[in-house]
């Protein structure tokens, strides 16, 4: 499979899933994109829509790496996290682009590259996972669930998904 094809087909996995949970994708990386909820209306189940899009992105992306044999298989880490944003458009006359832009987008990145260290496929501040109104619940309830990341001069607190059922 050329490389191109297989970006490709792995980003539109990504689209699906966020448009299957009324998110919006922001930007794309070279290996992932960045996914916002309740950008165009916001909702009041924005907060549970945002992780239940994120344990979709691996039922979407492991099958298709698995029936693709693709080796090593895709491994993906997922950060989630709630909070205001600016979005807008940004540049000068010769580019412009849209653009989300703010603290919780920073957050959500230092949680998705935390996932590289922590081991776990997706992380969550306790900020989203009390957004959602849900207690924790799953195998990885309780203390268990709970890992702390640094991110740059700050603590956070992150839980370990799916915790949300």
């Amino acid at each position: 499979m050329r490389l191109s094809t297989f970006v490709a087909s792995f980003l539109r996995r990504i689209m699906r899933a966020a448009a299957q949970h009324r998110g919006v994708v922001d930007r794309f990386a070279v290996d992932g994109a960045l996914v916002v909820v309740g950008l165009s209306e916001r909702r009041a189940d924005d907060a549970a829509r945002a992780p239940a899009c994120a344990r979709t992105l691996p039922k979407r992306v492991d099958p298709w790496s698995r029936k693709r044999q693709v080796a090593p298989p895709v491994r993906m880490g997922t950060g989630v996290h709630a909070g205001e944003a600016f979005f807008d458009a940004i540049g000068d006359e010769t580019r412009r682009e849209l653009a989300v832009l703010g603290d919780a987008v920073n957050v959500a990145a230092r949680l998705e590259q935390a996932t590289n260290v922590d081991g776990a496929p997706l992380l969550a501040s306790s900020i989203a996972v009390d957004a959602t109104g849900k207690a924790p619940a799953g195998p990885r309830a309780g203390a268990d669930a709970v890992a702390v990341s640094r991110c740059r001069r700050r603590r956070s607190t992150t839980a370990r998904l799916p915790i949300l059922e």
